[in-house]
C-alpha cells in the first residue's frame, strides 16, 4: 500500500481537489493521508532464458482518504481528482509501491 500525506479543499460542488503542502499556504487546515490499494489482475512468471523478470498486469484498486481515525473510500470526481493527483506528483513511487504489492503477491503464492 502507498500512502502520502497531502492537503485537500472541499469545492462548492462537493467534491475534492488535492494539492502539495507548498501549493497551500501555511494556515490551510484541511489535510489527510491518502492510501492506495493495488489490485494485480495478471502475473507473468520471470523467464530467466531471455533475461526477463517478473511482470503483472493491474491498477489502482481503491485510493482512501483518512483525516481523522478510519478511512473512507473515495468516489466518482473526488477519486479521479486524487487519481490524478497522485499519478502526476508521485508516478514513480506509486509504479514502485504497485511493483512491490505484485511481486510479494506472486512470491507468496508460488
Amino acid at each position: 500500500m502507498f500512502s502520502v500525506e497531502t492537503a485537500y479543499y472541499r469545492g462548492p460542488d462537493g467534491h475534492l481537489t488535492f494539492f502539495l503542502a507548498e501549493e497551500v499556504g501555511d494556515g490551510h487546515e484541511c489535510w489527510c493521508e491518502l492510501e492506495v490499494i493495488f489490485a494485480p489482475t495478471a502475473f507473468y512468471a520471470p523467464e530467466p532464458d531471455v533475461g526477463a523478470g517478473m511482470d503483472w498486469d493491474g491498477d489502482i484498486a481503491e485510493i482512501r482518504m483518512r483525516t481523522f481515525g478510519a478511512p473512507r473510500a473515495l468516489q466518482d470526481v473526488s477519486r479521479d481528482n486524487a487519481r490524478a493527483f497522485l499519478l502526476r506528483h508521485y508516478g514513480d513511487e506509486l509504479y514502485q509501491s504497485d511493483n512491490n504489492t505484485a511481486e510479494l503477491m506472486f512470491y507468496e503464492a508460488a
